[in-house]
């Protein structure tokens, strides 16, 4: 058997601790044999071993548990209560290993009370044990309406639960125990106010064949495939790449936010876009270039992957710049694959909780997108070992180049991202 470290012992384990007493094997033997410490067999055995009592209703003298019963002239006087010559019967075993009489020869005609051990018995035990003691908090009530503070100022400037448990300074809680704090209603914030916990999805209809846009028809992307990402991105061992899509809005809307966002680091950056074509998306790169500069832009947009979007269809647009500089590489997935680009379909479908679909963004400014993008960035995600993208892209990229995208970091306490734009 292996070892059995920094592990529960379960029924089965159980069983052959009642086998190995039935057969008075040493702890030794049993440990050797099941793959735990000797000590911990005793303890085990001690913990759950069950008290049985031997009371006799027929017989209620005191001979009953004499060690000189079976010698005493007396033993069948029913009336004697007291008796100069009486010795109580006594047993080591339960004093010291085994503990229990499960693999004693006496035990069936024994006088004793007795001690068992039986598998089910310690097994049913221990569960009862292991979720009593985990039932109800282990905060004092002020710490507990410290974090309910926390939590309650934190889901209302639309902050995760895992940055909240991650920012707290006083009181140290995990994720997972917020969760349950919540969905047990310890705290003041329910269910119904986390933001993607009770929300629903209606099933995708089959996608109708006019989907594609008209500007598509006749396009050639030879060499900008999905394929040759995979390919490009091999050869030349890319880790540090874009994603992009719009923001879906109201069809009415004259505005769309244009997101992009780093993979691996999960940073954003949002850009708003009045009547947006060809053109104006590639201004926005333009003057990322100019204002970071050529080799930094290099650097930072190695690849960009994008959708089959109309408004992304001038591909030496994006690829070179205003002086015929190769300055990045796109590549577009293929029709309705947003599988492809998951980590963009989920930043905006967290921009949801923060721009709803239906909402007029005509008075949304560039710098609300910045500042939003900012707050976003500043969030402490599990995925990066409880740092925060912005802090990841200073240590790749620096501030400088951060600064010059607009952008700064929010201290944990202050990120509210539902505050920027109303």
């Amino acid at each position: 058997m292996g070892e059995n470290k920094g592990k529960h012992l379960d029924l089965s384990k159980r069983q052959m601790i009642e086998n190995g007493l039935k057969q008075n094997l040493t702890a030794v033997k049993i440990g050797l044999f099941i793959g735990i410490d000797p000590t911990n067999i005793s303890r085990e055995i001690k913990r759950y071993r069950i008290y049985k009592s031997n009371n006799d209703e027929s017989s209620n003298t005191i001979c009953k548990d004499c060690m000189y019963k079976a010698s005493c002239n007396q033993q069948n006087n029913s009336i004697i209560t007291k008796c100069y010559s009486y010795t109580p019967l006594t047993c080591h075993k339960l004093d010291r290993y085994p503990f229990v009489c499960n693999g004693c020869p006496k035990k069936d005609f024994c006088p004793l009370d007795k001690y068992l051990y039986e598998a089910k018995g310690a097994q049913a035990h221990y569960r009862y044990n292991l979720v009593e003691t985990r039932k109800g908090l282990n905060q004092t009530a002020d710490e507990l309406q410290k974090i309910n503070d926390a939590v309650l100022n934190g889901v209302e400037h639309g902050q995760s639960i895992y940055h909240i448990a991650n920012s707290l300074d006083e009181v140290k809680v995990s994720t997972s125990t917020l969760y349950r704090y919540i969905h047990n209603e310890y705290l003041t914030v329910q269910v119904h106010n986390l933001p993607k916990v009770v929300t629903l999805k209606k099933r995708k209809k089959k996608i109708p064949a006019n989907y594609n846009y008209k500007e598509n028809k006749g396009l050639d992307r030879t060499g900008h495939l999905y394929s040759d990402w995979i390919t490009f991105q091999v050869k030349n061992r890319i880790v540090i790449y874009w994603e992009m899509d719009f923001l879906g809005v109201n069809k009415k809307s004259k505005k769309v936010i244009l997101s992009l966002t780093i993979p691996k680091i999960s940073f954003i950056m949002l850009y708003i876009i009045e009547n947006p074509n060809n053109q104006k998306v590639i201004d926005i790169f333009n003057n990322i270039e100019n204002e970071i500069g050529f080799n930094n832009f290099l650097a930072l947009f190695e690849a960009i992957v994008t959708d089959r979007d109309c408004k992304f269809n001038d591909v030496k647009g994006f690829e070179y710049d205003q002086n015929e500089r190769k300055r990045t590489s796109l590549f577009f997935c293929n029709s309705t694959m947003s599988n492809q680009k998951p980590n963009i379909e989920n930043i905006n479908s967290q921009l949801r909780l923060y721009i709803d679909k239906k909402a007029d963004i005509s008075n949304i400014t560039q710098n609300q997108c910045y500042e939003l993008a900012s707050h976003l960035n500043s969030r402490i995600l599990n995925s990066l070992g409880t740092k925060c993208p912005i802090d990841t892209f200073i240590n790749i990229f620096g501030e400088d180049i951060l600064s010059k995208l607009h952008q700064h970091k929010v201290e944990p306490k202050d990120v509210s991202p539902k505050d920027i734009i109303k």
